[in-house]
């Protein structure tokens, strides 16, 4: 079905295709090139890359599941504010500062990826923007499909999940650096 997806999208959806071989290409070459770069963010970078990838081709969880595109705008950056928090720690020595900075920087990643989204849509009929459910069996693009929420205010609600995750993500990174400098005193 992954195979008969692909092909279907090389000549119909190309730009989906497009979308996907570069986010591979992005995440060969953070893997490959960041020789020091911890396992456990590789980690979480692949975990991004499987949420979307069952979402989106094997398991269409996006378009069967009707809160699966809000979960994922609350645990990805949830699982993105360690990345940021790893290649700033150096620059921002205030701990209170840094946790802002990497809110703020996962909020601005979440930004940009919604206006992704909207070049997208403006210029081909992918359906980033809104939240739609499939109506029967099949691929998705092809069937009948239920607008269960409108572009805009999909967007706004990505945001807030979005603002939600990282706070969650910050409030727990300053507990546990606060324990964890509490237990080497």
């Amino acid at each position: 079905m992954l195979l008969a997806a692909a092909i279907y999208d090389i000549f119909h959806q190309p730009i989906r295709i497009i979308i996907w071989i570069g986010a591979l290409i992005l995440l060969m070459l953070i893997y490959f090139k960041s020789k020091k770069f911890p396992v456990q963010y590789n980690l979480l970078i692949s975990a991004i890359a499987i949420l979307n990838l069952l979402g989106e081709l094997i398991f269409e969880f996006f378009y069967k599941v009707s809160f699966y595109d809000k979960l994922l705008h609350f645990i990805v950056p949830a699982l993105l504010f360690p990345l940021v928090y790893y290649f700033v720690k150096k620059r921002i020595t205030d701990k209170k500062m840094l946790i802002l900075f990497c809110i703020c920087a996962v909020l601005a990643l979440a930004v940009l990826w919604e206006i992704f989204e909207f070049g997208i849509d403006a210029n081909s009929n992918l359906l980033m923007q809104g939240v739609y459910l499939k109506q029967g069996e099949g691929f998705f693009w092809l069937e009948e499909r239920l607008q269960l929420q409108d572009k805009n205010v999909d967007t706004m609600y990505d945001l807030i999940f979005n603002l939600l995750g990282s706070l969650a993500a910050g409030f727990v990174y300053s507990i546990y650096k606060k324990k964890r400098k509490k237990s080497k005193n």
